[in-house]
């Protein structure tokens, strides 16, 4: 019967109770150091690490999600701000504008205050959710009013009782200045100092393809489809 023991000259080697070290049998497989496992294997690893630097494979989804949302925010504000300016014409009269500049300033500034309220009572990411509802549902209504035959473009009656011109303009000044301010709090929120210099280049990105192709659509196809389908496209970006 074998006993457990160990070799007195031999302090390295462990022994089972038949004799036999320890593992012996077992295949290994070589070990890999971090920099060889994320080392770029294609072209496009390649150049995407050198424009936004070595974000990691578990973080580049959450950063295409972050990228994709403000490309819609940018994208929606700037296909409705190409809007506002000539609906209010139509509706209340092109010497209105200014005056509906002024009174946005106090809307605007009413809300931020509600806005810092409400930073108080929800998380970041809940008011995100709510204020982006909030802003869809009353675009939503306004697209449909837009379409209405007496309350809407078709009636070229301009007046400054008519408040669907007044409402549409303060609407779209204020989702520009609380819903990308939000946008970025919720987003520093979550990203330490190392991630954000790999990502906010790439969300950057999203925002700026989208500053461009909302002024596009709205130049390319007011004419075929209205004001009224375009805002609501804007209203669900």
């Amino acid at each position: 019967e074998y006993s457990s023991q160990k070799n007195p000259k031999d302090t390295s080697t462990e022994v089972d109770e038949f004799g036999e070290q320890y593992l012996s049998q077992e295949k290994w497989q070589p070990m890999i150091s971090g920099n060889a496992a994320q080392k770029p294997t294609s072209t496009f690893e390649k150049i995407f690490q050198k424009l936004y630097g070595d974000l990691p494979q578990s973080e580049r989804l959450r950063v295409f999600w972050l990228a994709g949302t403000l490309f819609f925010i940018i994208g929606g504000y700037w296909l409705l701000r190409s809007l506002k300016d000539p609906i209010v014409s139509t509706i209340n009269g092109v010497e209105y504008i200014p005056k509906c500049k002024m009174v946005s300033l106090l809307v605007v500034f009413a809300l931020v205050f509600l806005y810092n309220k409400l930073l108080d009572l929800f998380p970041k990411h809940q008011l995100f959710y709510i204020v982006g509802i909030f802003y869809s549902v009353l675009f939503g209504l306004i697209s449909i009013l837009l379409a209405h035959p007496t309350f809407g473009l078709a009636n070229t009656e301009a007046s400054p009782y008519r408040l669907l011109g007044w409402i549409s303009y303060c609407s779209i000044e204020s989702f520009g200045s609380i819903c990308v301010s939000l946008f970025w709090s919720f987003v520093n929120s979550t990203m330490n100092f190392d991630g954000a210099k790999s990502a906010y280049g790439l969300i950057i990105a999203g925002a700026q393809i989208g500053s461009v192709l909302g002024p596009t659509i709205t130049v390319a196809y007011a004419t075929k489809f209205g004001v009224a389908v375009l805002y609501g496209i804007g209203a669900f970006s």
